[in-house]
């Protein structure tokens, strides 16, 4: 699998993504952008949908990307299904199919901080003004359980991790 393809397609889109939300939605400020939706069944890898979220959003839910106002930006999403249809039906064993999975939330990681990065250094087309000083881009989905703290760990520096509270989240209230 040509991960740097995926890592440069996701990069690009989700930088496109965070600055075309930023643009028509002058008045918020975002402090985070998230994969989440991420779907392996052994048979296929599907691509993860990509969010934002702004600091107007209700506090319960924070750190919940399916009820963000920016759930799934389909843009970005759109723009890299192409390279994600080898991956809807793979025929590998399962050892094989792990090391894909974890082929991929390594290439996702590192496109969170590479996007986390870019902003920060406001190399995106949105006003610095757009975001928090701690915005970051993360893999934010609780719904793959145990794993859930490896992938954000893997996607976020721990500096950010320490103070941007979703590490104290309670995804069950």
């Amino acid at each position: 699998m040509d991960w740097q393809r995926f890592e440069a397609a996701w990069f690009d889109a989700v930088i496109d993504a965070i600055s075309a939300t930023a643009n028509a939605n002058t008045r918020e400020r975002f402090y985070a952008g998230a994969f989440w939706l991420l779907y392996g069944d052994g048979s296929k890898i599907a691509a993860p949908a990509f969010g934002m979220s702004s600091e107007a959003v209700d506090p319960g839910v924070r750190w919940h990307p399916p009820d963000w106002r920016w759930d799934i930006i389909h843009t970005a999403h759109e723009r890299v299904a192409l390279l994600y249809e080898p991956l809807l039906s793979l025929t590998v064993s399962d050892e094989r199919f792990e090391q894909l999975w974890e082929q991929h939330i390594d290439m996702l990681a590192r496109v969170c901080r590479r996007a986390t990065a870019a902003v920060r250094t406001t190399a995106v087309g949105a006003p610095a003004s757009a975001f928090t000083p701690g915005f970051f881009v993360g893999i934010i989905d609780f719904a793959q359980g145990d794993a859930a703290l490896d992938y954000l760990r893997r996607s976020v520096d721990s500096d950010t991790l320490a103070v941007c509270g979703v590490l104290t989240f309670d995804q069950d209230s």
